[in-house]
């Protein structure tokens, strides 16, 4: 298993001591499907300890920006996207077009 997290953060087992002590923060999991006692920490607003379930690994990584990927992003969803951007620019251009006239 701590094999298996290390590829995920890409860190090279051989590079660490066995007893190192490594994190991943709360973004990187799904709580609500990770946590054993979700429930108490959502009810509570707080745990003692944070008991994660024994097959949870962490799988949400786009909130590094420099995070390199392993396979380029889904095009058509960066074209739909890009389509949506250019139409709340020209749709705001409009706006400010009839405002100004």
């Amino acid at each position: 298993m701590r094999n298996s997290w290390l590829k995920l953060a890409r860190r090279d087992p051989k590079t660490l001591s066995t007893k190192s002590i490594l994190y991943f923060c709360e973004d990187h999991f799904d709580l609500e499907n990770d946590m054993e006692n979700y429930t108490r920490y959502k009810i509570m607003g707080s745990v003692k300890r944070i008991q994660m379930k024994s097959n949870c690994t962490p799988s949400r990584f786009d909130c590094q920006v420099d995070r390199k990927r392993k396979s380029t992003p889904n095009k058509s969803l960066h074209s739909f996207i890009k389509r949506s951007t250019i139409g709340e620019i020209e749709e705001t251009m409009e706006k400010e077009e009839n405002h100004v006239k």
